[in-house]
């Protein structure tokens, strides 16, 4: 049985794959940064704080893998097609892109989330102007990742896009 497999018929399915995974983490991303963090934070520092854990325990799981599914699906999209199209290294520019946001999180964001990850604690041991400053550091760093993984979504859409 002889199994050819089309390169370049690979790299187009890879590349709307990629395309699709990261429009899905742009759009939690941009969710949370523009609705939900807001909302968050005109609460009490208690009730914000409360509210946070749930909701970053369930997206972190989702983020990370739309994360490293978008990237290796544009890193795909660029073997497949790097001797066939002058667009491959945008492919590659925007695996790296959406990559980057698992070294990010893990240097500058996983530290502070490791911190407000324990409610209680932050509630009774640091009190409400450490959770209002640091919900709003939290904010801000996440911003990064909506506004990186936007750049690479909208970068792949034109990439699509263009003939």
């Amino acid at each position: 049985m002889n199994m050819n497999i089309d390169l370049v018929t690979t790299g187009h399915l890879l590349k709307t794959t990629a395309t699709i995974f990261s429009g899905v983490f742009v759009g939690g991303a941009l969710y949370v940064t523009l609705v939900e963090q807001p909302a968050r934070m005109t609460h009490d520092p208690t009730t914000a704080i409360i509210q946070w854990k749930p909701s970053f325990v369930r997206a972190a799981s989702l983020q990370s893998k739309l994360s490293l599914l978008s990237s290796a699906s544009a890193f795909g999209a660029y073997f497949c097609l790097r001797n066939t199209s002058a667009d491959a290294l945008n492919w590659l520019g925007c695996g790296c892109m959406m990559l980057s946001m698992l070294p990010f999180t893990l240097i500058f964001i996983r530290p502070l989330n490791n911190q407000l990850i324990e409610t209680e604690k932050c509630i009774s041991v640091k009190g409400e102007g450490w959770i209002t400053e640091n919900l709003k550091h939290w904010g801000k760093l996440h911003s990064v990742r909506a506004i990186v993984s936007l750049g690479a979504f909208s970068f792949m859409i034109y990439t699509l896009n263009k003939r």
